[in-house]
C-alpha cells in the first residue's frame, strides 16, 4: 500500500524590510513602493542636471550633522558654536561643491540657517535640557505583523537625549512639515515611527522613553529656522502609528493587496514613478474628449 508523504511543516514567515519614509508612500503610492522594492527600479539622474531643493536639503542635513559631533561633549559657547558651525558647512559644501552661482544663493541662507541653530542650541542649553544629542543616526526594530515580521528602519535627523532620561526626536525639513492633525492621524508617520524604534532601544547607544517630538524648519530665508514642537498624546499617537505600519505590511508585504497607483488623489504621488503607472493616460485629465 502507498503511504502519503508526510506533510510539509509551515513555511517560516519571511521578515520584510521597509523603511519609515517607504510607509507614508504606502499610504500615498503604493505602487511607487512596488516600482521600487519589488521591481528594483531606480530612476537615472539627468547628465546635467542643476542642484535643486533635494540637494538643499541633503546640504543642510550634513552640515547638521557635522555640526553637533563638533559639539559633542564639549562646553557650549555661541561664538564656538558659530565656528563649529561654519567648519561643518565648509565640510558639506566640500564634500558636494554646488556650482558657483548655486552656491552664492546658497551660502548666506547656511549662515542665517547657523545663526538660527545656534541660538535653539543655546535655549536648551540655558535651560539644561541637554545631555547628548547625536545626528543622522540609523536604527531599526522588528514588527510582529499578520503574516511575517516587519523590519522597519529609519534614519533620524536628530536624536536628543535629555537630562531627565528621556528622549527628544527631531526631524530636519527645509521645506514645510506636516501640520500637528496629520501627525497625530497617521498621514504623516515618520516620526511617530522613529520614536517607536527609539523606545525600543533601536538606535545604538541612545535609549529611553520618548518624552517630544518636534520639527525644526530650517529654510535660511526671512524666517530662517524655527522649533514647531507637536503638541498631542504621544502615547496614543505611538500606538495608532504602529497599528497602522502593522495593517500596511499585513495587506502589502505580507498580504495579496494590490499595488495601486495614488489611490488617495489628494495625497502627493512620486513623481519618479508616474509615468510608469501610466496614471495621466487612465485620468481625466490624460483623456482625450472629441
Amino acid at each position: 500500500p502507498c503511504q502519503r508523504p508526510a506533510p510539509r511543516p509551515p513555511r517560516a514567515a519571511r521578515p520584510r524590510s521597509l523603511w519609515v519614509t517607504d510607509l507614508a508612500r504606502l499610504i500615498a503610492d503604493p505602487y511607487a513602493v512596488h516600482a521600487r522594492h519589488v521591481l528594483g527600479l531606480r530612476p537615472l539622474e539627468p547628465l546635467e542636471q542643476a542642484p535643486g531643493a533635494a540637494d538643499y536639503g541633503m546640504l543642510v542635513h550634513r552640515a547638521m550633522q557635522r555640526f553637533l559631533a563638533r559639539l559633542r561633549g564639549r562646553p557650549f559657547s555661541p561664538a564656538a558654536a558659530r565656528a563649529a558651525w561654519e567648519e561643518a558647512v565648509g565640510e558639506a559644501l566640500r564634500a558636494a561643491p554646488p556650482p558657483p552661482p548655486v552656491r552664492a544663493i546658497w551660502a548666506p541662507r547656511l549662515a542665517r540657517i547657523g545663526e538660527a541653530v545656534i541660538l535653539l542650541e543655546a535655549e536648551d542649553r540655558r535651560a539644561g535640557l541637554l545631555a547628548d544629542s547625536v545626528a543622522e543616526i540609523e536604527g531599526g526594530t522588528d514588527i510582529a505583523c499578520p503574516g511575517g515580521v516587519l523590519q522597519l528602519k529609519a534614519r533620524a535627523d536628530r536624536l536628543d537625549l535629555l537630562t531627565d532620561g528621556t528622549l527628544r526626536v527631531v526631524d530636519v525639513k527645509t521645506g514645510t512639515p506636516p501640520e500637528r492633525k496629520e501627525v497625530e492621524t497617521g498621514g504623516a508617520p515618520q516620526l511617530p515611527l522613529e520614536a517607536l524604534i527609539a523606545e525600543r532601544g533601536g538606535f545604538p547607544g541612545l535609549q529611553g522613553p520618548v518624552s517630544a517630538l518636534e520639527y525644526w524648519r530650517l529654510q535660511g530665508g526671512l524666517e530662517p529656522g524655527e522649533r514647531r514642537r507637536l503638541a498631542l498624546d504621544l502615547r496614543a499617537t505611538l500606538a495608532k502609528a504602529e497599528a497602522a505600519a502593522i495593517r500596511l505590511a499585513g495587506r502589502f508585504l505580507f498580504g495579496d493587496a494590490p499595488f495601486l497607483a495614488q489611490p488617495h488623489p489628494r495625497r502627493r504621488a512620486a513623481p519618479e514613478y508616474r509615468h510608469l503607472a501610466r496614471s495621466a493616460e487612465w485620468s481625466a485629465a490624460g483623456c482625450a474628449h472629441p
